[in-house]
C-alpha cells in the first residue's frame, strides 16, 4: 500500500512524562500528523539507537518526522540505560510506553488500535524483543502488530562470532564522537554493554545471558510482521544480523523480511532518505492500518520471484527429464516431510532453479540424491550436519525443510533451536565431532592441520568425513543459489 500523505503537514508536543522508576521519569516526544481520522491512523513507537549506555529520544529527529508526514504518528521514546538498570528494566519501559499511548493516545489526536515498533541499533533490539516477547496472552495491552528494526544485532550468542562486520569499515563519526557514561572505558567493549545489560560483569556473562537477551532466541509464529533494514557497509553490526533474523522468524512459521542497502554503514544519513522512510512507511500502513480489514491486521504482498516458477506446461524436454529424475525414487516414496512442489506443479527450494539450467541441475540433484540417500551417515548426523549448513548461511529453505526432517529423524526441539542458534552440542562423541568439523567448514577456510585432522578421522574415519566435506560444499551451494535468486520457504 503506497504511503498516503507523503507531504503532510503535523505537530510535535515534546517532553511527555509516560513513566516514573527508581532512576527517574521516563519521557517521550509525539509526531502527530494533521490528516483526518486519527482512530485509523497508524501508530509507532521508536526507540532510539546508542549501545545500550547512550542516545536520546530526540535523537534523528528526520525519522519520525518522516513517518508523521506520511500520515503515520510517532512516538519517540526514551528507555532506561543498562549501566541505570540491567534487563529486563529497558522491556519494562517500552512496555510502559505502548501502554501509555493506548491509554493517552487519544486525548492527543492519536488512535487506540493497532501499534507497530520502530528501533536502530540498540532500539531495534530492544524493540525486537518487545515485538517477540510480549503476546495478547501475557500482556495485552502491550503487544506490538509490526517490526521495523535498523541495523540491529538481534542473536548475542557466540554464534554471532560468524557473522562480525567488516573490519575494513571506518566507523562513523557520529559513533566516534559518543559521550559515553564517564565511569566507564572509552568505549566499552562490546562485551562490557552485554554484560552490564545482562546485570553482570564480564567474567561472568554466559552464553545463557547471552541467549536471553537475543531476540532471535524467541521467534516464534505468531511473531508480527518484521521488516529489517540494514546496510552492507555497517562497520559496527554485520547485516546477517539482520537476514538471519528474518530467516529465523520465517522458518518459525512468522512473516519476516530483510532489506540491504548497498554500501550503508551504522546509524548511515541513507536511512533517512525518502524512499527508505516510504517503504518503512509503506510497511507500517500495510500491517497497521485499520481500515484496511476492520478488526484485523493485513499482511505483506508476497514479493516476485526473481526467476519465474516453472510448470509442466512450461518445460522442455531435458527439463522433463530433470523434473521426473528430480520427483521420483527415494524423494517419491519415502516419508514427504515438506512439499516437494507448489498446488500448480512448480518445484520448490532450490529444485525449481535446478530447472532453468539442466546441463548443471541434473549433476547437482544427482549428488544431493548421493549424499540424502546414499550415504553411510546417520540420519541424525546427516541432519544435525545441514541443519549447521543452513543457519551458517542463513538458508530459509533448508531450515524450514530440514527442521522437519530433523524431527523424524529424532531431533528434538531443544537441539533444532540449539542449531538454529549455533550452540549445539551431543554426548554423542561422532555427532559432536560432526557438528565441530562442519563449523570449520563453514566459518574456518584455512587449512586443517594434521593434529585436527587426526582427531577428527580417529572419531569419524575417512568415509563419513569425506561424506561431511562434500555435504557441506553442495549444501552451501544450493544456499548460496538460494540466496541469490531470493528463493525461500514455501
Amino acid at each position: 500500500m503506497p504511503s498516503q500523505h507523503p507531504h503532510s503537514p503535523f505537530r510535535t508536543v515534546k517532553g511527555l512524562r509516560y513513566a516514573s522508576t527508581t532512576t527517574g521519569d521516563l519521557h517521550l516526544d509525539l509526531y502527530v500528523p494533521d490528516c483526518p481520522a486519527p482512530a485509523l491512523r497508524p501508530v509507532v513507537l521508536y526507540l532510539h539507537g546508542g549501545g545500550w549506555l547512550t542516545g536520546s529520544r530526540t535523537d534523528h529527529p528526520d525519522r519520525p518526522a518522516g513517518l508523521a508526514r506520511r500520515g503515520i504518528a510517532v512516538a519517540s521514546a526514551d528507555y532506561r540505560f543498562a549501566h541505570e538498570a540491567a534487563y529486563p528494566a529497558q522491556l519494562h519501559d517500552v512496555r510502559q510506553a505502548v501502554r501509555w499511548l493506548r491509554r493517552e493516545g487519544p486525548s492527543h489526536g492519536i488512535g487506540n488500535g493497532p501499534i507497530g515498533v520502530w528501533g536502530a541499533s540498540a532500539g531495534a533490539h530492544i524493540a525486537a524483543l518487545l515485538a517477540l516477547t510480549t503476546t495478547d496472552e501475557t500482556d495485552p495491552e502491550s503487544t506490538v502488530q509490526a517490526l521495523v528494526g535498523y541495523f540491529g544485532v538481534y542473536d548475542l550468542t557466540a554464534r554471532a562470532d560468524s557473522i562480525r562486520p567488516d573490519p575494513s569499515r571506518p566507523i562513523p563519526d557520529e559513533l566516534l564522537k559518543t559521550q559515553w557514561p564517564a565511569h566507564l572505558p572509552q568505549p566499552p567493549s562490546p562485551r562490557l554493554r552485554q554484560a552490564l545489560l545482562a546485570g553482570t560483569n564480564e567474567e561472568n556473562l554466559t552464553e545463557d545471558h547471552l541467549r536471553t537477551l537475543s531476540p532471535v532466541t524467541y521467534a516464534h509464529a505468531a511473531s508480527p510482521p518484521t521488516l529489517l533494514l540494514h546496510g552492507t557497509g555497517d562497520a559496527v553490526t554485520s547485516p546477517q544480523q539482520s537476514s538471519r533474523f528474518a530467516t529465523a522468524i520465517r522458518s518459525a512459521g512468522g512473516t519476516a523480511r530483510s532489506l540491504l542497502l548497498d554500501g550503508a554503514n551504522h546509524e548511515d544519513p541513507a536511512f533517512e532518505e525518502p524512499e527508505v522512510i516510504g517503504a518503512v512507511a509503506e510497511f507500517f500502513n500495510d500491517n497497521l492500518c485499520t481500515d484496511l480489514h476492520p478488526g484485523q491486521i493485513s499482511v505483506a504482498s508476497p514479493h516476485t520471484p526473481r526467476l519465474p516458477r516453472l510448470t509442466e506446461a512450461d518445460l522442455d524436454d531435458a527439463q522433463h527429464t530433470l523434473r521426473r529424475a528430480i520427483t521420483s525414487g527415494p524423494r517419491s516414496t519415502g516419508p514427504q516431510h515438506f512439499p516437494l512442489q507448489d498446488e500448480n506443479g512448480a518445484l520448490n527450494g532450490p529444485f525449481g532453479l535446478m530447472l532453468h539450467t539442466p546441463d548443471l541441475g541434473a549433476p547437482l540433484q544427482e549428488l544431493g540424491s548421493a549424499i540424502r540417500y546414499r550415504a553411510t551417515l546417520n540420519d541424525r548426523t546427516r541432519e544435525i550436519a545441514i541443519l549447521t549448513v543452513a543457519a551458517a548461511t542463513s538458508s530459509e529453505f533448508e531450515t524450514y525443510a530440514h527442521e522437519r526432517v530433523g524431527r523424524a529423524a529424532g531431533l528434538t526441539e531443544a537441539e533444532l533451536t540449539a542449531l538454529r542458534t549455533g550452540t549445539f552440542t551431543s554426548t554423542d562423541p561422532s555427532e559432536a565431532a560432526a557438528y565441530a568439523a562442519c563449523r570449520r567448514l563453514l566459518l574456518d577456510d584455512t587449512p586443517w592441520s594434521d593434529t585436527e585432522y587426526d582427531a577428527t578421522q580417529q572419531l569419524l574415519g575417512n568415509n563419513q568425513l569425506l561424506e561431511l566435506t562434500v555435504l557441506v560444499g553442495y549444501y552451501r551451494t544450493l544456499a548460496q543459489l538460494m540466496n541469490v535468486f531470493d528463493v525461500g520457504a514455501p
